[in-house]
């Protein structure tokens, strides 16, 4: 039982979540299972054999006066097992203002993404479906869409997820990529809700490029992320403004367009209106505030980054005052 334990090392009970792992469940298991559900007071996730799903939702359904089902899905990691997501109805009264929008290939890190999500918000996937992917990039191509950096495809993707989204601030997380601590990120959000808040990896000084923020991770109010995103989408498929921009140009501006009310193109790319911009519509939460499990790639440097400190000092901006000087 041991070999299958090792691809769930993370699922740990915490403050924040009660974590059970089983294999075949036994009537001792059942027993575990139903007293911790059946004295629940936030959340739980317990991974099994996905043959196992039903004995533990006939649990589930036994207690359904106090507990909800909010996810069941196949571990990306290891096929055989299942992870179901369990809040408690006296946590549901207090509404949820959290959605984290997984998006990107299927990745197996998406499981410890969920699990660690979930302890902040509702997790949600925008997940390419095997048929999809050729077919948006068979219209990428076929109508010259703007995609540097893969860009139209990851607007795409995180729109299929923002439009399940159903509460008040929603952040975009990559596939690829899990962080274990969103306390700060989510406090940052709540208390400058007019503000799109973004980590600090791979945001660029002024002398680099302006408007060069992070699009790792990404969050604001819903309302206004999916006009944004739809914003840079159109800007793509117009490819007019854009074609010569990164991508974090283009997402940074497109939010700051739908914050201020201004035409993409008619932003400024001076000094003085650049920084008067960011800084009345921006914040950045450091990587070191995410947590002491994370992963997260450099594409453009084909490394990944399993601890803050495999990152290169240099790449981490992790205050808007840093970026002007």
């Amino acid at each position: 039982m041991e070999k299958y334990f090792q691809f769930f090392s993370y699922h740990v009970s915490n403050d924040k979540i009660t974590a059970l792992t089983f294999c075949d469940i036994s009537g001792e298991d059942k027993n575990v299972i139903y007293s911790s559900l059946n004295n629940l007071q936030g959340k739980c996730s317990i991974i099994c054999f996905s043959s196992c799903i039903n004995k533990v939702l006939d649990i589930v359904n036994n207690l359904c006066d106090k507990i909800q089902v909010n996810q069941i899905f196949n571990c990306y990691s290891n096929n055989l097992f299942s992870q179901i997501l369990i809040t408690s109805k006296s946590m549901l009264r207090e509404p949820e203002l959290f959605s984290f929008v997984i998006q990107g290939l299927r990745k197996h890190e998406i499981d410890k993404a969920k699990f660690y999500y979930f302890q902040f918000g509702t997790p949600i996937e925008g997940i390419w479906d095997t048929d999809e992917l050729p077919i948006i990039e068979k219209e990428i191509k076929e109508n010259n869409y703007f995609n540097g950096q893969n860009l139209y495809l990851q607007l795409t993707s995180t729109l299929k997820g923002l439009h399940k989204s159903k509460t008040r601030f929603t952040i975009k997380c990559r596939s690829d990529e899990y962080y274990s601590d969103f306390n700060i990120f989510c406090k940052t959000l709540e208390e400058n809700p007019k503000k799109v808040i973004t980590g600090d990896l791979f945001v660029r000084k002024s002398s680099f490029a302006l408007y060069h923020l992070s699009d790792h991770v990404i969050g604001c109010e819903t309302n206004k992320f999916i006009d944004a995103f739809e914003y840079a989408q159109k800007l793509c498929r117009e490819n007019n403004n854009v074609k010569n921009h990164f991508a974090e140009k283009i997402i940074t501006k497109s939010f700051i367009s739908v914050l201020e009310n201004i035409p993409f193109i008619s932003l400024s790319d001076s000094i003085s209106d650049y920084e008067s911009y960011i800084r009345k519509n921006a914040l950045i939460v450091p990587l070191k505030n995410m947590g002491s499990d994370i992963r997260c790639y450099a594409n453009c440097f084909k490394r990944v980054y399993n601890s803050i400190n495999d990152i290169n000092p240099t790449d981490l901006i992790s205050s808007i005052d840093q970026i002007f000087i």
